[in-house]
């Protein structure tokens, strides 16, 4: 059997460095759908502790102003409690795509040889 060679690199080479890559990104998405639990969690924490100090006290009334600050503030901590939120800024999803990204050029040069 013959092995095709592109540059100096066999179709053999690239495909166990597909291999790889995939496996490293199932090993990135399997890690964060295991982190994603605790962060909402520490998020949750947080969230509920500054919404136990805000509390006015009977007889305290709040302006228009601190009450459109507050709902701001409670808002965006509520959106930011979301797993997809979590998931779109972390650093496993920059790693994943950059790693998607390689292997994406990786198969362009290979389809670019074989075409030639």
């Amino acid at each position: 059997m013959e092995v095709k060679v592109i540059g100096s690199t066999s179709y053999v080479t690239i495909a166990i460095i597909y291999v790889i890559l995939l496996l490293l990104l199932l090993i990135i998405y399997a890690s964060s759908s295991l982190a994603i639990p605790k962060i909402k969690h520490s998020i949750q924490q947080k969230y509920k502790q500054a919404a136990s100090e805000d509390v006015p006290s009977t007889g305290n009334f709040l302006t228009l102003e601190k009450l459109h600050q507050q709902v701001s503030k409670y808002w965006i901590m509520a959106g930011r409690g979301s797993p997809q939120f979590m998931s779109v800024f972390s650093v496993t999803t920059t790693a994943s795509g950059v790693i998607c990204l390689l292997t994406l050029f990786i198969h362009l040069v290979t389809i670019i040889f074989a075409i030639m």
